[in-house]
């Protein structure tokens, strides 16, 4: 049974349409990544989940059920709107937020703490929310949604105001609860992070799903026909390729309509190159999240 369905969700503002059909799935244990452009619908598509906004039709169901405040408390949500209560110590602001999704103070203490803690915040907790860098108050508000051991986490823009250090080991945390067993959607316009971590992807373009299915068939469908090669040799024209680059030890070659991965492999075969790695290539999101958002576009 998925965790989070959504079906047929249609939500308008006055005469703006801002979401007209999205339908979508997440299961225990897998991660998604909601992807569109700004105003696409992402974020009131989530806000239909959490009860803040209420869609105008379509179905939204938490684990097969209608969503109630106590199946809402199970969700971990980081909201695209940032904001710690200001002029308050970071810990009790997290264990605050705590008490408000239904831990006991104890528990709430404890677990902001730990929280805090792992995100290397310790020395923090007794600093004021308007103390802290946007990194840090980042750091706070992951905490604070990671605080109930929530089964569900919708986390929008996730890695924003983090260095390297605090991206790696966030995405490390978000990889220990997919292995745990959450549900997991991630919005964010980083297609990088989406391509290493989702398990698969829906993306929204004006109000309405254009693509569903796993990262690796996505990418497979939207390929150029280009093949990526890695070989010490140096290498330049060859027959049936349109274009030929070096990229940090590696080649992409652009092949002509109609040629085919085999004919060049089987060139550079003959002329005795040495081949570390062939492959076709395969297109990046960033190319696939171009080309989607265009093509839905030109059919609206």
């Amino acid at each position: 049974m998925p965790a989070l369905e959504i079906k047929g969700l249609r939500k308008s503002f006055a005469d703006v349409t801002a979401v007209r059909d999205v339908s979508l799935t997440v299961n225990p244990g897998e991660i998604l990544g909601l992807l569109g452009p700004n105003g696409a619908g992402k974020t009131t598509t989530i806000r239909a989940v959490m009860g803040i906004v209420a869609p105008d039709a379509g179905d939204v169901r938490i684990h097969g059920q209608t969503p109630t405040i106590e199946l809402r408390r199970r969700i971990g949500y980081l909201p695209e709107e940032r904001g710690l209560h200001r002029g308050v110590r970071t810990l009790d602001a997290v264990e605050y937020l705590g008490r408000l999704k239904g831990l006991g103070r104890a528990q709430a203490r404890y677990r902001a703490e730990s929280w805090l803690g792992r995100l290397d915040l310790g020395d923090a907790t007794s600093r004021k929310t308007d103390e802290l860098s946007r990194g840090m108050a980042q750091k706070a508000q992951i905490a604070a949604t990671l605080l109930t051991d929530p089964d569900i986490l919708i986390l929008d823009e996730p890695t924003q105001n983090l260095d390297p250090i605090n991206v790696k080991l966030l995405l490390d945390i978000i990889r220990e609860r997919r292995d745990a067993g959450a549900a997991i959607v991630i919005s964010t316009h980083v297609m990088s992070q989406v391509e290493d971590l989702a398990d698969r992807i829906y993306l929204i373009a004006d109000g309405r799903g254009v693509i569903e299915g796993r990262v690796a068939d996505v990418r497979r469908a939207y390929a150029p026909n280009a093949v990526r090669f890695v070989s010490p040799d140096r290498i330049a024209d060859l027959p049936g390729v349109a274009e030929l680059r070096a990229e940090d030890g590696s080649y992409y070659a652009v092949l002509d309509e109609g040629v085919a991965p085999e004919t060049v492999l089987r060139e550079l075969v003959q002329r005795g190159v040495r081949i570390d790695r062939f492959e076709r290539a395969l297109a990046s999101l960033d190319d696939v999240f171009i080309q989607a958002v265009r093509e839905a576009g030109r059919d609206a």
